[in-house]
This record gives structure tokens, C-alpha cells and sequence, in this order.
């Protein structure tokens, strides 16, 4: 389990080393805190833990036969590094008031292209499912 549904200072390279975990679980709602944040998916990431969170797949059980772990979900992919530089392209909709990664299920049909910087400028906030750079 990440500590503080994920966020940055919850989760670092001196307990995952400590601990090796093979999967991770980050409990969180939708919000708009931030949480969790990109510094500890990436770094979830780069250590190849399977990540489960239960903002995208609801609630998370995992079962144990005493030598195997299984989870009723399949893990989050975790993209690398987010970069928020002028370049970083994010997707909006004509009515909606977030900016969304391209997969992102909360994006409608009506998915509309637009850098990091645009979509800011027209103060819209990043969707908390598909947690976009923000």
C-alpha cells in the first residue's frame, strides 16, 4: 500500500529499496490534490511494480494461496516521465472544463488537441482519473 494515496513525499527510493515490493496499491478518490503524484507513479514505474489504483479500478482485493498474490483488477499503466514543458499535448472537449491524456475514459468522442500551456491559459484543471501534467 503507498503511503497518503500516493503523493510525493509518501513514497520514495529508500523504502522501496528497503522493502522490494513486487505490487503497489495506491488508495485514492477522484480529486483534485494532486494525488497520486507523478514523482511516485514514476517511480513505481522504473522499479517494475505492479501498480493498482483504486481511483481508476474501484475497489482492489488481492488473495493469497500462501505462494501466489492475485488481484480481482489488472495493474495501471503507468506512463514514463510526464513532461510539462511548452510542447506537452493534452486533449480537451468543447463544454468540458478538465484536459485529459488521450486514453483517458472520462475524454468524449469529441476529443480536441491542445498543449499544456492552451488548456492553462484557459483555466481549465486536469482531470483527476487520467491525471494528466499538470
Amino acid at each position: 500500500m503507498c503511503g497518503h494515496h500516493g503523493s510525493k513525499t509518501s513514497t520514495n527510493d529508500k523504502l522501496l529499496n528497503a522493502v522490494d515490493p513486487d505490487y503497489a496499491v495506491i488508495s485514492v478518490g477522484k480529486n483534485n490534490y494532486g494525488h497520486p503524484s507523478d514523482s511516485t507513479l514514476n517511480l513505481l514505474a522504473k522499479k517494475n511494480i505492479k501498480t493498482y489504483r483504486t481511483d481508476i479500478s474501484g475497489t482492489i482485493v488481492a488473495s493469497s494461496t500462501g505462494n501466489k498474490i492475485t488481484f480481482n483488477a489488472k495493474p495501471t499503466e503507468i506512463k514514463s516521465v510526464k513532461s510539462t514543458d511548452n510542447s506537452t499535448i493534452v486533449y480537451i472537449t468543447k463544454t468540458g472544463k478538465k484536459y485529459h491524456l488521450p486514453n483517458c475514459p472520462y475524454l468524449s468522442q469529441s476529443k480536441i488537441k491542445t498543449s499544456l500551456n492552451d488548456a492553462k491559459a484557459k483555466n481549465l484543471t486536469p482531470c483527476s482519473r487520467c491525471n494528466p501534467p499538470k
